[in-house]
């Protein structure tokens, strides 16, 4: 279990590398994000994507990584092409990059995707809301960016030490004008705002107890489980069919591809479910946008039986590790849901005040200009959550 106390953060590993790692709560970006969205933007602002690989070579030289991160085994290059990859990924949330190409499953899945010549890049129009990047230029040796939204918690972030998920867009921002009309604001209050996490591919949350101590302390487990329907075909025969997968599962779904061969849905996904039931046929049936595994049942089969071996005996419900630390002040802190929110909201502030000096926004036009935002992005919550 990890240790909720700070003061382990200064001798876990050396901390400059460990801090380099760490997204700044206040943009929610690491500085390698940083670098590469003010490449982009500084290489497109005649709104025409760019090839993947004329923003990765202008790099070459500048040793990135020197003082930074650890180099992978894959080298600059492909460090920043992962880089890239998981901010192009649509099926992970509000995308930071819109990408054209093959640009695959991402996560540790290399070989799915292009080589980044055959694959282009420029920046997304929630980035050039969220950066509000019409009025001002990305700097890439910014220390952090105008953000007009809490970044962190709508697009999530992975990575060694920090692991959090997506949020709804529209959600973080009802919590955000309660944060502003109530200073004061408990915990749970906001939680009547935040639901919990929201993942694109849906799945469902079984957990919900345990979600309010998890914002509360900035570390928990979210359990998600993928979403399964029962039919029956023309014979009667019963079909248990998975149409959602756990967020955990879908970058290695997502890098197989949506027609593979059922061996390999069988190693991802269902483990060795048809020894401990003896279903008659699974078929994948996936598209480019939607899961659809078939696992059709004897015909006189028992189907609450199958579907707790389901759930026992394949990877249909899974652990996601939630963990909020992040950059404060320079420093790795673990860090609350109203930690995160105020934190953030103090430095949105600090930046309009700068911004439009004397004539600062009043409360309510900035709440005004967060429901513009909501009204433009927002969509219904995808992940349902409930106890089990």
């Amino acid at each position: 279990m990890l240790n909720t106390d700070n003061s382990y953060l200064d001798t876990a590993i050396e901390k400059r590398a460990f801090e380099k790692e760490i997204p700044d709560v206040r943009d929610g970006l690491t500085p390698t994000q940083r670098k590469v969205l003010a490449k982009v933007q500084n290489t497109t602002k005649n709104g025409k994507r760019k090839c993947t690989a004329t923003i990765i070579e202008d790099f070459e030289g500048e040793h990135l990584f020197n003082d930074m991160l650890p180099r992978s085994a894959f080298g600059i290059s492909a460090k920043l092409y992962d880089t890239i990859l998981n901010m192009v990924q649509e099926w992970k949330a509000p995308t930071l990059l819109q990408g054209a190409g093959n640009f695959g499953g991402g996560g540790p899945c290399y070989g799915d995707f292009s080589d980044p010549h055959y694959n282009e890049v420029k920046l997304s129009e929630f980035s050039n809301v969220l950066f509000d990047v019409e009025k001002r230029d990305l700097d890439e040796n910014a220390s952090i960016f105008f953000a007009c939204l809490p970044n962190v918690l709508i697009s999530g972030t992975e990575g060694t030490m920090c692991n959090i998920p997506p949020h709804n867009l529209g959600e973080v921002i009802d919590a955000v004008i309660a944060l502003i009309r109530n200073p004061d604001i408990s915990e749970d209050e906001l939680l009547s705002y935040i639901k919990g996490p929201d993942f694109i591919e849906g799945g469902i949350i079984i957990n919900k107890c345990d979600l309010a101590q998890t914002y509360k302390t900035g570390v928990g487990n979210v359990v998600i489980r993928g979403k399964v329907d029962i039919e029956k075909d023309e014979t009667g025969r019963p079909h248990i069919i998975i149409n959602e997968l756990p967020f955990t599962l879908m970058s290695k779904f997502k890098c197989v591809g949506p027609h593979n061969d059922i061996k390999d849905i069988k190693s991802i996904v269902l483990d060795d479910f048809p020894m401990f039931y003896d279903a008659i046929k699974i078929e994948n049936r996936s598209s480019k946008d939607a899961v659809c595994i078939d696992i059709a049942l004897k015909k006189r089969g028992n189907v609450q039986e199958a579907i707790d071996a389901l759930l026992l005996h394949s990877k249909i419900e899974a652990v996601y590790e939630y963990r909020a630390i992040l950059l404060s002040d320079g420093k790795p802190k673990l860090m609350s849901l109203y930690e995160i929110l105020n934190e953030w909201l103090k430095f949105y502030r600090q930046k309009l005040a700068e911004i439009h000096e004397a004539s600062s926004l009043t409360d309510n036009q900035i709440c005004e200009n967060l429901l513009d935002i909501k009204n433009r992005f927002a969509t219904p919550r995808k992940t349902e959550i409930i106890n089990v």
